[in-house]
């Protein structure tokens, strides 16, 4: 077997190769266990159920271990960016079930408006429509008296998302 040395012409390739293989095995590494997506064919509800438990877990994981670091700090643990990917990811997917009108529960409106109060992550465009969406939701939720001392917090949690990201000033 020929071997390769750094000026042979088939090297770059080789190089990419081994790079993209080192790459995939730190992502890897980094990797929560288990999929942000739910299988496919499931249920519009118990996929929703498995976006929402996912994003919990992420949450639990890897995102309240890392509040005690500095925000610069931790914003670049290669955990908090897999997190932020896989909210991108869930957002989209909650994004279409919406408009396909597949949102029909009060169970449903829980765990969409959950994943739309996150926001999408470091992939996803900024939009105060998310937090709007699920401060609508959660306030729907919350006059149904559905979770009604969670869903409180939460609608309060989104309505103050929503006014900060549309630039108004918070009241004293």
């Amino acid at each position: 077997m020929k071997s390769l040395s750094h000026n042979s012409p088939g090297f770059g390739h080789f190089r990419s190769i081994v790079c993209c293989t080192m790459l995939v095995t730190v992502l890897s590494a980094c990797g929560l266990g288990y999929d942000a997506m739910a299988p496919k064919g499931s249920e519009p509800s118990d996929e929703l159920k498995y976006l929402y438990k996912t994003d919990q877990k992420d949450r639990k994981r890897v995102l309240i271990k890392l509040i005690s670091k500095k925000y610069e700090k931790a914003i670049q643990h290669p955990k908090v960016i897999s997190v932020s990917s896989r909210d991108s990811l869930r957002l989209e997917r909650v994004m279409n079930l919406h408009r396909q009108g597949k949102i029909k529960t009060d169970e449903d409106k829980f765990y969409a408006a959950s994943i739309y109060d996150h926001g999408g992550g470091f992939n996803v465009e900024p939009d105060s429509a998310y937090f709007r969406t699920a401060y609508t939701m959660f306030k729907e939720l919350y006059d149904k008296d559905f979770k009604k001392g969670l869903t409180k917090s939460l609608m309060n949690t989104a309505y103050e998302r929503w006014q900060e990201s549309i630039g108004a000033k918070k009241e004293e």
